[in-house]
Parts: C-alpha cells; structure tokens; sequence
C-alpha cells in the first residue's frame, strides 16, 4: 500500500508563487495501494494554527460541562457506603458480601472496590469534590486522546471527531465506576498508539501497560477492555503479517515476519507504527497476570451482566440490557432518538465508511480494534463511550490522511482551491458548533430528553439524593437501632434504588438485591417475578398474594418495601395507586408500617399466626401520626405571585431540583383516606343488607327496611385527611411554584371527613386548582408525564365548581361563597341564580353565591385545549372524555352567550345620567358574568367614568371579594398589600375587611396568622355575658356575632327559647288562672328575650373554640389544640335554665384526641 508524502510544516502563511512538482515514495512492504503524490509545502494562513487550538480548548470545555452535572443516580450510596466499609474495616475486598442476605454465602467479586475509596475520600472533603472528580476523570479520558496526533497534521478534525465522541457518550457519563475505565482505556490507547518512546526498551512499555492494567482490575468491572484491546491488536496484526508473508512467498521476495515500516511510510502514518508482536505479546500476557494479581485474584475474570444477560421478564430491568439495535433504543427520546443517538450512528457509520474507503495504509489491527469495540457497543449502551474513545484516534487519523492526499498546486488547481476554502469552512463551521454546543450543554440540552424536570443535567457538581428515598432508609434504620427491628429480619425491597439508599443512610439494613447486578445475577429472576406479583409491570398474571407467597416464603421475608421513582408516580398514577391499594387491602398478610406517597413498608406473614412480633407492633398508627406529640409544625406560608412564564430560556435560569416528596405523600395520604371510605361504605352496606334479611325472617313487613344504618366514623377516617392536608402544605412550602402541590392540596380538601362547610372547602377548592393552572406551561409547552397534575381534569374541575350543581330545570346552583367577608356581594347584585329564556330564576336560598359563566366557559376551553396533550392520562377513554367535554362546553357557550346578549340588550337600555359605570357592575354581577365584572373593576378608565365618592371603597372590597372568590388570591393580596389600612375608616368595612384578611390567611395556609386575627377579633367578647336586664326593661335585639350570622344579619333560630323557669313557677299558682295569656306572655318576653343572649353567647363561644382548634390541628399545635377543644364545651347557667352547650364537631375530636397520651 502507498502513503502520501508528510505534511509539511503550517509556518508559511501565503500560497506558494509556483506549483511544486508531485513526488514519489518509496512502496511498503505488500502494498498494492498507488502512490499517491506529496503534498505541497502549503499549510494555510497562520490563524489556522490559532483556530485549532481554539477549537482544542472548546473541546475540552465541552466535555468537561458534559460531565458536570448533579449525582442523582442512587448507586452513588453504594459507592460510598461500600469505600467507607473498608476503611473502617467492616469489609476487606475478597470477602463476602456486606450488604445483602442473599448473597452472604458467596465472595463479592467487588471490581471497583479502589474507586470507591477514592470516591469516598473524595466526598469526604466535599460534596461537590465527588463530581468534580468525575468530570475531571471524563476530561482526562478525552483529553488524552489528543496525543495520539502526530505533528504536522491537521488538528481540528481531532477536535470534530473528539465533540462528536463526546456527545455519543454523554448518556453513560453519571457517577459510576465506569467512569475511570474511560481514562484507563485512554491510556491503554496512547500506549498502543503513541507509545514509542518507550519502545526504546521494550519492557519499560510493557510494565507500563501491566501497571495500568493492575490499577484498573481494583477499579471496574470493565478492566477487560485493557487486554481485549491489546488481544484485538496482536490479532490485526498477526493476520496482517501473515497476509504480507503469504503475499512475499507468491511474489518471490524475502520477507520478514517483522518488517519495519519505512521511513516515508512511517513519517506519512496519521497514528504512526503499533508495537512489535512480541512486545503486544509480552504486555498480554503480563498485563493479564497482573490482574490477577489483586485481592480478588482468578475471581476477577467475571464480565458485567449487561453482556451477558439474564432471564427477567421486567421493563424497569431490561433497560439494563438494552442496545442500539433495541426498538426502544431509536423509538424512544430517552435513548437513542436524539443528539446522542446521532453521534453514535456518525461515530459508528462513519468510521467505518472511513476505515473501509479511506486512504493510506490500512492496518488490520486498527479494523480489528474498530471492529471489536464497536461489536461491545452494539451489544449494550453501556459500551458506547468505549467504541466512542477508540473512534475518535482511527476516524481523525483517517480524514488527517484524506486532507493530505490533495496536493497544492496553486490558486489556479480547482481541488487546490477547494482544499483551501474546505480547510477554512471547516474550522469556521467547527467554531460555530462548538460555541453553540457550550450553550446547549450548561442547561442539559446535549443529553437524553429527561423523564422529569428534576433528571435534567444542567450543569452542575452537587449530590443531590432524592428525600423521598432518604426517609424511607432513615426509617428502617430508626427500627433497627430502636430494636422495633431485630437484627435477624429479613426485608424484600422491591425497588434496587430503595436498597441502594439503605446502603449509606440504613447501614444496619441488610437487603435481597441492589444495584450490584453482576453479582446479584441469581437474584434478578426472584426480583422480576416479586415485582410482576406486586403489579409492578403488567406483563404475565395478573398480580396476586399467592404469588407472593411462593416467590418470598424461601427467603423467610418478614417485611416488604415498594418504592415508585418520580418518573413512574407521574407517568403511572394508576398503577402506583393500584399496587398500594392491593397491598394495603391484604390484610392477611401485610401490615402497612410507613406511607409516604412513592414509598410503602409493611409487614409480611405467610398466613395469619405465622407473623413475627414487629408485624403488629410497627404497624401503623395513623392517629399517633396525626395527634400525637412529635407532629411537626406547619412553616407559616405567604401568597406567593404567579411566576412570569418562560420559554427555552427557563431550562438556563432554574436549576432542576427533585419535586417535594410532601407531594406524593400527601396523595398517598388522600387515597388512603378515600380506601377507609370505602371500607366504611362497606360496613354500611353489609348492616343494610343484615336489616333487609331480618325483616324477611320476620315475615317481611318493611319495618326495617326504613331504618336507616349508621356506622360511627373510626378514628383514622378522621385522622388521615388532617395528615393529607399537612403534607399539601409542606409541598407548598418546598416549592410554591410547582403546580403539583396546589393540585394535592384540592384534593385534600375535597376529602369529606375533612371538617370544612361547603362553602369553605368550594372557596378553598377553587383558590389551589386555580393556582395550580396559573403555574401550568401553556398547551403549546406542556408534555405529559411532568406533572401529577392533568390540567384538562384540573381545568374541568375548576369550571365544576364555578358552575356547580345543574339542576333539572337546566340551571346552574354556582359557586357558594357563605363567607362573612363575603355579604357585601350581595349589596353590589350578586347573585348565584342563573338565567333562563330570559328569566331570573329566584333565588331561594339566604346563602350567597356566584355563578361565573363566563370564567367556567373559559376553564373549559382551557380544558379542551390540554386534552391533545394530555390524552395519554385518559388511555382509551380519550375519544369519550373529549366528546363528553366537547358537549359540556357546547351547553355552557350557550348558556353564556345568552347572558352576555341580555346583558349586551340591558346595558343600551342604562340611563344616560346617572352612575351609569356603577349599574353596569351590577348589571353584569346580576347577569353572572364574574369575569366581565372583574375585567370593569380592573378597568382605569371606568373607575375614572363610575364617580364612585363614597362607594369608591365598598366597590374597591368588592373586587377584593370578588377575587378571591374566583381564587385569584395572589391578585387579592397585591391589592391588598397596596393600601393595608384602607377600610378601616370605613365602619361598614371594618369587620368585613378583618374576616377576609382572616379568610385569606386560611386559604394562603398562614394558620398561625389565621389564628391571630380570629383570636383578636374574638377577644373582647369570649366568654362575657350580656349584662341583666333592669326591671321593665324590654332587651333589644342580641347583636349578631360573624361565625354564627345569617347573611340577612339576623341571629340563628336555635329553636332554644320555649318557656321554662317562669312558666313552670307561675302556672301552678293562682295567677296562671287570673292572669291573661297575652299579658303572661309579656310579663315573660324579657326572661326569654335574656336566656336566648345566654344560649347565643354559649354557641357563639363555642363555635370560636372550635375554629380555633381547628386551626392549631391543621397547623400542629396539638396541646393548644386539645384546650380549645376543651373549652369548645361551654358550662350552662342553672338559675337561667341555660343547658351546658357543646359544639358537635369539637366533641368528636375531643374524643379522638383523650385516646393519645400527651405530656
């Protein structure tokens, strides 16, 4: 084969003023390749020796951002956890396994137990020190491969090849021992390719080699790579020389076996000689037998199970074993269709269109090398950043050869110009890429497209554990240390990222299988099949606890962990909800322990009276959690704005972050609440159908068929949603821009035995979902999968409530807002009635309401809009939900395009005097278009035209009414916020304004604030007695107390004021018989007229208490909570014949609350 001439040196910076004439060099040995003539002296400008060295430094940053960002991955505690073993001296490598039960029979063939030292020390110093190490090791590994060009050739198609490698590997560059193979191999590739210098002395290079070796066996399972590739090497070049002899013997020539390269061949080689074949042959050998040669010894010739495969029929565990030639490797985003796919394929394709058409000297062993390495990557996804490391040397070697193959012959050669304008389009075109690749790579946008906001790789070097995760080990080590757990239970996690987590924060904690899946390998068909019985995949039977019970019982399991990662609880709500609700359901054998959403523990008996003592002694007790002592506090919350919304620019501004685990528990906690529901339903129905048995028994008269069954609430139906509320809370506290926990927090409210009026939960209900919209990304931006949150059901939801019950005459009931804060609606002409052909429907009810048709409307077009998007939420169903709302919109246009005509129609009829502005804010409030109201009141212009004077404050508390009754909270506050004490000089204002304050605390979640107001407002009146009347005195009317007002201000009808001290004493005398009944009755209206202030007095304090200590529930404060319980139990008034007065509610949870000890 013939070789161009070298390159000659890139000093000159002009073409050359006369061609040079093709030159010829000498032939290598069995070569049947054409000479190919010697490239001119001409280099280019001098900025090229600029630009790519440039182009090197960008290169270099490039890989550095590509390997930076957050450790998330979970066996990251194992790494640790399993180098801090070993230098306390709890584990020695070549002993047996310290981390499971499964496998402590067997010797752990623990490849990288010097990296995780190295790590682990690394961490030690600093959290980010552990990242850094690794994006240090991938720069290296990438670097290096940079010493393998010969100068005097072309730099920047190194760093072409170099960016595209780099982006190929990407995806396989988290925080794993695999990482240091990468700068092993590397080293292993500069000794191979650029090693002569050391070949000088031949067993300087082969020590060098053995070292390297040596040091990688006690780092990663990968070491085999060393002398895979040395072996694929000898190999080339065996059946090279062979191929050269078998040529020398036909020709007639003398040819030895080991025929140098010639001078000209040699200088004009891109990667320039291989070592002799004894030399590859000597490394080989000793480099084998230094691996050997570690505490693992002959045991460390075990290759990972991503190539050798196992027998598992799990989706989570296949992806351990999937390829590039995989269906879901280049169907899905996540893998292989993206930019990485890409750069695969070129690095793939393209070096082998190169080394099978390029130029130059083909060497065997370089096509074996390729070839081998290449044959891994295709086999699993973890031998990508290998192939990719090995590509870059023989593809840039090979366009280096390509680019000197053209000769300069003067501006006036075609392919002389285009070599030149080539050379500089290229490395002008490489810049470009390369600074737009540095801009894409610091948000994550040069990796696989994350399942989760929070798997974005922004760059960054913190490690970064999942909360969630961390409670759930944190607990089981709590038991342990406790004794609650002895030593000798054994527990199943079915999650490998539980397990991993166990391994840093549940030392004690003892598994049946991580993330080690090499050596767990027996272990992975147990763990598929656990996991199939548990529903976690719906592959095979349908899951069940005889199945269970086979795959655990030989493993004597005492109790079971099910962890869902964020992907899997948003992509997967159903199935999430499924397996924890089987679990929960099968009490025969299991006992729930621990909830928090995304994690269940529990107990696990074969059968009943087979348990272990912890089965029922840690089971647990949601009351406790509720009630108990340690109920942590609620962080007081604020009204937090809705964020401007961001585009592309968002993923460069906000730093990912894990989602707050408050929010899956405080779902795991609502669909708790809705199972003991169920249960409860069920108790109902099993008397009912008891009482229609027993009156056919007794001949089937139907007496007992209208007795009506009743079965007291348990205590945990009135626990658990206290416990949903508080978690919705703290995820709002977490993060208060994330939509989810405004979404979990509606539905902790619409819990029933949360003890809320219909009015407070619609109002409360109405403020998360529609807080949890305003955070939502457009349509045009939302992905499925991202959120818990669907925004087609919230917005559904939220127009629901805004519309209400419609009722058979074809009205809507609305939005009940019977809120004190709330009365002055109705002086401004709201009302809740809906219009029908024209006609007001009366309003019966003394409650106010609103009905917005207009918002309703509109948060159902946002529904409809969603529901493209969101159609995977729906399954099957999405073709029926979209016709269903398609109708339900279609009769709400209706209705409301009819009230918008009427109110178009009234509005001409206004007087031209008068305030006009202010009657078409009550025209619209009374045709029921909200926001068309809101939009006049938000209006600059029709506040300057309405001339309000002195209803300028009453209308401007309305729009703040108005505002958080359609859940605008975060509008209310602002407005609120700019002009605190404006209604306090206002006396018609005054107390309302206090309420709504108070109001708006409760519905931001600032218990404690809420508290304040009520406790301030109520201050001068608890407990105080309206004063005795004097003789002949005739009491005037009891003044209305806020919490227990009708809205027409008149004091509730108790049905408490029949006559009863004086009557009972005068009727057995003589004057019942001489005094007239009209004159009786007079005599007696002050005495009643009193003991009802007494009576109202006793409600009205009564009722105080108990919002009060509903407060402190929510918010934690349980002992101050149990005395305004206490005190909610107001003492009568014997002499005034006043019964002792207890508020129903309090009661309840008065009883509930003796049943917990509390210091």
């Amino acid at each position: 084969m013939k070789r161009t001439s070298p390159p000659p040196p890139e000093s000159q910076a002009s073409p050359p003023v006369a061609d040079t004439p093709p030159q010829q060099v000498p032939t290598a040995v069995g070569s049947d390749r054409r000479a190919v003539p010697a490239a001119s002296s001409h280099q280019g400008p001098r900025w090229f020796h600029l630009v790519d060295h440039l182009l090197v430094v960008l290169v270099v940053v490039l890989v550095f951002f590509l390997a930076s960002f957050p450790a998330r991955n979970s066996d990251v505690w194992l790494h640790l956890a399993s180098g801090k073993r070993i230098l306390t001296g709890e584990y020695f490598p070549g002993g047996h396994d310290p981390f499971s039960y499964s496998a402590a029979d067997r010797v752990w063939v623990h490849h990288c137990w010097l990296f995780d030292i190295i790590a682990y020390l690394t961490y030690s110093v600093h959290q980010y020190g552990l990242v850094l190490f690794k994006a240090v090791l991938i720069t290296a590994a990438f670097g290096l491969l940079l010493l393998l060009r010969r100068p005097g050739f072309a730099l920047w198609p190194w760093s072409v090849c170099l960016a595209v490698a780099a982006l190929a590997a990407a995806p396989q560059f988290v925080f794993r021992s695999s990482v240091v193979s990468l700068l092993f191999l590397s080293l292993t590739l500069v000794l191979l390719l650029r090693g002569s210098p050391l070949l000088a002395r031949p067993w300087r290079w082969v020590v060098a080699v053995a070292a390297i070796f040596w040091l990688w066996a006690m780092c990663d399972q990968w070491f085999f790579l060393g002398p895979f590739a040395l072996l694929l090497t000898l190999l080339g070049e065996t059946i090279q020389r062979y191929w050269q002899q078998k040529k020398s013997s036909a020709s007639g020539t003398n040819a030895s076996s080991e025929t140098p390269a010639l001078p000209a061949e040699e200088a004009n080689d891109a990667l320039g000689p291989l070592p002799p074949r004894p030399a590859l042959v000597r490394a080989l050998i000793l480099g084998v037998a230094a691996c050997t040669l570690t505490p693992l010894h002959v045991r460390i010739w075990e290759l990972p199970v991503e190539l050798t495969g196992a027998a598992v029929q799990d989706p989570r565990l296949e992806q351990l074993f999937l390829g590039p030639l995989d269906r879901v490797y280049y169907s899905s985003p996540s893998f292989g269709r993206n930019l990485n796919g890409l750069a695969y394929a070129i690095l793939l394709l393209g070096g082998g269109a190169l080394l099978a058409f390029g130029v130059g000297r083909l060497q065997l062993a370089h096509v074996a090398l390729w070839l081998g390495m290449a044959a891994l990557s295709l086999q699993s996804l973890s031998a990508i950043p290998f192939f990719a490391l090995v590509a870059v040397p023989l593809m840039a070697a090979q366009l280096n050869q390509l680019s000197n193959r053209v000769q300069w012959t003067g501006w006036n050669e075609v392919r002389s110009r285009l070599l030149f304008l080539g050379s500089v389009l290229g490395r002008w075109l490489s810049l470009a890429a390369l600074l737009l690749a540095l801009a894409c790579a610091w948000p994550g946008w040069l990796h696989p497209a994350p399942g989760h906001p929070s798997a974005r790789r922004h760059v960054g070097w913190t490690v970064d554990p999942d909360p969630a995760l961390v409670r759930a080990a944190q607990r089981l080590q709590q038991w342990r240390e406790e004794g609650k757990l002895p030593p000798e239970a054994r527990g199943f996690l079915a999650s490998p990222e539980l397990a991993n987590y166990c391994a840093w924060f549940a030392p004690a904690e003892k598994v049946f299988i991580n993330s080690r899946y090499t050596h767990h390998k027996p272990e992975l068909s147990v763990l598929g099949a656990v996991r199939g019985a548990l529903g976690l995949h719906l592959r095979g039977e349908s899951p069940g606890s005889d199945e269970l019970v086979r795959q655990l019982a030989p493993w004597k399991v005492e109790y079971l962990g099910v962890h869902f990662t964020v992907i899997e609880s948003r992509r997967q709500p159903e199935l999430t909800a499924l397996v924890q609700q089987l679990l929960w359901q099968d009490e025969e054998h299991f006992s729930l322990w621990y909830l928090d959403g995304r994690t269940t523990l529990g107990g696990w008996r074969e059968r009943a009276g087979r348990e272990q003592p912890a089965f029922h002694q840690l089971k647990l007790n949601v009351v406790e959690l509720a009630f108990g002592e340690k109920v942590p506090r609620l962080p007081p919350l604020a009204v937090q704005p809705i964020p401007p919304r961001l585009g592309w620019e968002a993923d460069f501004v906000r730093y990912p972050r894990w989602p707050s685990p408050a929010i899956d528990e405080a779902l795991g906690w609502a669909q708790y609440s809705r199972l003991l529901e169920v249960q409860h339903q069920q108790h109902l129905l099993a008397i009912q159908m008891t009482l229609q048995a027993a009156d056919h028994v007794l001949g089937g008269s139907g007496l007992l068929l209208h007795v009506t069954p009743t079965w007291p609430a348990s205590a945990e139906q009135l626990a658990v949603p206290f416990l949903a509320l508080r978690a919705a809370r703290r995820a709002q506290a977490d993060d208060p821009n994330d939509p989810d926990c405004y979404a979990v927090l509606a539905e902790a409210l619409s819990l029933p035995r949360l003890p809320l009026s219909i009015d407070e939960r619609s109002v409360a209900r109405v403020t998360a979902l529609r807080q949890c919209l305003a955070r939502m990304p457009p349509p045009s931006e939302y992905a499925f999968g991202i959120y818990h949150a669907h925004p087609t059901k919230i917005a559904a939801q939220l127009a629901s409530l805004y519309l209400g019950e419609r009722q058979a005459a074809g009205y809507f009931t609305g939005l009940p807002v019977n809120l004190p804060a709330f009365h002055v609606l109705r002086r401004i002409g709201a009302t809740g009635a809906a219009i029908i052909r024209g006609g007001q429907v009366a309003e019966r009810s003394p409650t106010v309401t609103l009905l917005p048709m207009d918002l309703a409307r509109d948060a159902l077009r946002l529904a409809q809009s969603y529901l493209d998007q969101d159609e995977r939420a729906f399954g099957e169903q999405t073709p029926k939900i979209a016709q269903e709302l398609a109708g339900f919109l279609k009769q709400v246009e209706d209705d409301t395009q009819r009230l918008e005509n009427l109110y178009e129609r009234e509005k001409l009829r206004l007087p031209a005097q008068g305030q006009v502005a202010l009657a078409q804010l009550v025209l619209a409030l009374r045709h029921n278009l909200v926001g068309e109201a809101l939009r006049l009141l938000e209006d600059t212009q029709w506040q300057t035209s309405a001339d309000l004077k002195e209803a300028a404050a009453e209308i401007e508390f309305a729009r703040l009414v108005l505002l958080v009754a359609v859940g605008r909270l975060e509008d209310a506050a602002a407005l609120l916020e700019a002009a605190p004490n404006r209604y306090e000089g206002v006396v018609s204002l005054r107390e309302p304004a206090r309420w709504l304050r108070y109001q708006m605390a409760v519905l931001t979640g600032d218990y404690e604030e809420a508290g304040a107001i009520l406790e301030d407002f109520a201050a001068m009146n608890i407990g105080q007695d309206p004063p005795l009347p004097k003789r002949g005195e005739i009491l005037g009317q009891f003044p209305g107390i806020p919490w227990i007002t009708r809205p027409d201000g008149q004091p509730f009808p108790y049905g408490l004021i029949e006559m009863q001290g004086l009557t009972a004493w005068l009727r057995p005398h003589l004057l019942d018989r001489l005094v007239q009944g009209q004159l009786l009755s007079a005599l007696q209206a002050p005495y009643d007229h009193y003991r009802q202030q007494l009576i109202l007095r006793r409600v009205s304090d009564a009722e105080y208490f108990w919002r009060r200590g509903y407060l402190y529930l929510v918010e934690g404060d349980i002992l101050r909570a149990r005395q305004c319980l206490e005190q909610a139990r107001r003492p009568g008034v014997p002499q005034w014949n006043v019964p002792e007065y207890s508020q129903t509610t309090a009661d309840e949870y008065r009883r509930l609350l003796k049943r917990i000890r509390h210091p």
